[in-house]
């Protein structure tokens, strides 16, 4: 059975305001701009992270998160998300800092079913 996992369940839009700019970060076809940091390097990337109908899907072992090619301040993040068939756990990092590993220091929106919008502090933040 696919478990679905890491940092966007699906994705409807998703966009960052800096300054009066708008700037798309998803294209709605494909994920252009975007890479991809996964627990299992072995693991092929494409085979976890994909677009289809429009919505990024995030699925599959082993854990791990997308990140945009872009880095940005001042900024306002705008994204929806839902579950694919029950609530789960799954979160959107920002101010990511050091390299790209498990738990990087940054700080996580969660989107935990039941705890959707705190804010978790991670890896020394």
């Amino acid at each position: 059975m696919r478990k679905f996992i890491s940092i966007f369940c699906a994705i409807v839009a998703m966009s960052v305001y800096s300054h009066s700019a708008e700037i798309a970060l998803f294209n709605g076809k494909d994920l252009n701009g975007w890479n991809f940091f996964l627990e299992d390097s072995s693991v092929d990337a494409k085979k976890v992270f994909f677009v289809e109908d429009g919505l990024i899907n995030i699925l599959g072992k082993p854990f791990g998160y997308m990140y945009s090619d872009g880095l940005y301040d001042n900024f306002k993040l705008s994204f929806e998300w839902r579950y694919p068939k029950k609530p789960s756990n799954s979160g959107a990092f920002i101010f990511v800092q050091e390299e790209n590993k498990i738990w990087p220091n940054a700080v996580e929106i969660q989107l935990c079913a039941g705890k959707a919008g705190d804010f978790v502090l991670l890896g020394g933040s």
